[in-house]
């Protein structure tokens, strides 16, 4: 794996934690910027799952690059000792090709929408002030993939900030990977139009509002 093209860059990564949050905005942002694929990272414990379109075979991890930001997209859930590996062995690359630091979305459980919260590694304070995030404003027990992250970047001196908007934590929540894209595009200059992912959460939520709705349990196992 050559992540010589990532040097200098911020790279922004997401994982299949609450809402889907970050898979759902890292995905988006990939798309919508047409990022360029710089890289893939193989791995035999990796599910074996490929996504075949016209013109395309994307990998379970691919890492791209559009402009100064770099983006890791992992595609798959695996076991956590796979995902954990996968983390070491990308964030020591990282280190090593000079990535200046790390973004990691992901979702706060919460119904209620709230400021967007935000989590660091002690390297990653000063990229913590530059996104205005506001700390936690409760202890929060943080696990998966995003704990790996940022357990091995502190080894490795690697800032890390890891953007955490409020989520709906048993439905894929597009609104909460909205919010958390409009701060990053926000930081770094871009444009990102995410109407799209708005429709898609008004649609969640209309679902949401139909389902409390009925009193029959059948009607709600098979949707």
């Amino acid at each position: 794996m050559d992540l010589g093209k990532l040097k200098g860059c911020t790279v922004v990564t997401g994982f299949h934690g609450i809402g889907f949050v970050g898979f759902i905005a890292v995905d988006f942002m990939v798309r919508k910027l047409e990022a360029e694929r710089v890289e893939r990272y193989f791995n035999r414990k990796l599910p074996p799952v490929v996504f075949a379109g016209k013109d395309k075979l994307e990998m379970p991890v691919e890492f791209y690059r559009k402009d100064k930001l770099g983006f890791m997209k992992l595609s798959v859930m695996a076991e956590k000792e796979v995902l954990d590996r996968v983390v070491e062995e990308t964030l020591t690359e990282f280190k090593k090709v000079g990535v200046k630091q790390v973004l990691v979305v992901g979702g706060l459980a919460s119904r209620h929408k709230q400021e967007i919260q935000g989590v660091c590694n002690t390297a990653g304070r000063e990229m913590m002030e530059k996104l205005k995030l506001a700390p936690l404003d409760k202890e929060i027990t943080v696990f998966g993939p995003m704990a790996s992250t940022l357990i091995h970047s502190e080894r490795l001196g690697l800032p890390v900030v890891c953007v955490l908007p409020g989520a709906m934590s048993d439905v894929p929540d597009p609104e909460a990977a909205s919010e958390a894209i409009k701060l990053i595009a926000g930081a770094y200059g871009l444009e990102i139009d995410t109407q799209d992912l708005e429709k898609d959460a008004r649609k969640v939520e209309k679902r949401l509002k139909e389902l409390d709705q009925k009193d029959d349990l059948t009607d709600r196992m098979f949707m």
